[in-house]
């Protein structure tokens, strides 16, 4: 049980056509478990605390099973964004903006210029325009989605936001953005001295 001392879930139900699945998905957590065997004794430890909770009936010859729900255990980005801090995440950013207050901030006409991303990433060093956002997300030009993290996952000193998109094979794997509020924008473009015309 010394795993689960100090760690942090979340907990979540979906209900669909023949049963129902709980869903508990770690947030944080003393332990390390980029070893594989580490995370697989840790998701195998806590099914196994959930599932007392519930029963399973079956009966194999006749193909008939029945349980009081199905069980899904996640290591989400939340935990490896922790993990990475503790290690000392690259790219720190200091936060002086909530998560909550950025969503209420961030309008349409804002532009990010993606600074860093994962190797490989096709839309390093672009700047795109923010046209949409709702609920659960943004939208760029594009039409590309962008997902609001957890509040955990998020970071924004008022011009740099790190999005932490951890997991199991790159623990500290983030994006990085340059924020340009649409007031920003307008502000700097009429501060721009006029250029001599004429040839």
């Amino acid at each position: 049980m010394g795993l689960i001392a100090g760690a942090r879930f979340s907990v979540s139900s979906q209900v669909f056509t023949g049963g129902r699945k709980i869903i508990v998905e770690l947030l944080d957590a003393p332990a390390d478990l980029t070893d594989p065997p580490a995370r697989h004794a840790f998701i195998v430890m806590i099914r196994d605390q959930v599932e007392r909770f519930g029963f399973t009936r079956s009966n194999l010859l006749q193909d008939f099973m029945s349980c009081a729900f199905y069980t899904d255990i996640r290591i989400g980005r939340a935990y490896w964004a922790a993990l990475s801090a503790r290690r000392g995440a690259a790219n720190p950013v200091v936060s002086r903006i909530s998560l909550a207050a950025f969503r209420k901030q961030l309008k349409v006409g804002d532009r990010m210029t993606l600074l860093y991303g994962p190797k490989g990433h096709r839309a390093l060093g672009t700047t795109r325009t923010v046209t949409a956002i709702r609920s659960r997300d943004f939208v760029f030009e594009g039409r590309t989605f962008m997902d609001f993290p957890r509040a955990g996952a998020f970071a924004c000193d008022g011009r740099l936001i790190r999005i932490a998109i951890g997991s199991e094979h790159e623990p500290d794997a983030h994006l990085l953005y340059e924020w340009l509020p649409t007031d920003q924008c307008q502000a700097d473009a009429i501060s721009m001295p006029e250029q001599p015309g004429g040839l």
